[in-house]
């Protein structure tokens, strides 16, 4: 990444993934493996979009899971009669430690989502499992940027 005459580079952004995004004192741009390059001047930027999303069905199944091994634990052959097992103890153990798993994967699954758009032009889009203040304060600083760019521009 070549940069303009007399731009500094300010922050680099690392998502998580294959990307990065570099903040300079006239633009940000976007660099994604060398297959997918954006760059959009700082006065250029309209607005912001930040959303976290979670899959919700580990959270479903994990309360399935552990309400079935909780429900052994209160009538106690439920899960054995069911099954048509002598013992019921051993079932009861797997449905709460899966019910588990699957509650701390759905804790784990937070996936932020960013976008940045541009007036009229190209916008960059990516998403990250770095942390959602992380990522509000990465949005700040471009504001600031952006900010200073446009008062130095008048």
């Amino acid at each position: 990444m070549n940069l303009l005459q007399n731009e500094d580079q300010l922050i680099i952004f690392n998502t998580g993934r294959y990307e990065e995004i570099v903040l300079t004192n006239y633009r940000i741009i976007y660099n994604s493996n060398k297959s997918n390059y954006k760059s959009i001047f700082l006065e250029d930027i309209s607005s912001f979009e930040l959303k976290s999303r979670t899959n919700s069905i580990f959270l479903i199944i994990g309360i399935i899971l552990l309400c079935i091994g909780l429900s052994n634990i209160t009538n106690k052959n439920l899960i054995a009669d069911l099954l048509d097992i002598e013992d019921g103890i051993k079932p009861t153990f797997w449905f709460l430690l899966f019910g588990i798993l699957f509650i701390i994967s759905y804790l784990g699954s937070t996936v932020n989502f960013v976008r940045i758009y541009s007036n009229g032009g190209s916008n960059i889009e990516f998403k990250s499992k770095i942390k959602h203040s992380e990522i509000e304060d990465f949005i700040e600083n471009i504001q600031e940027a952006k900010l200073n760019r446009v008062n130095y521009l008048s």
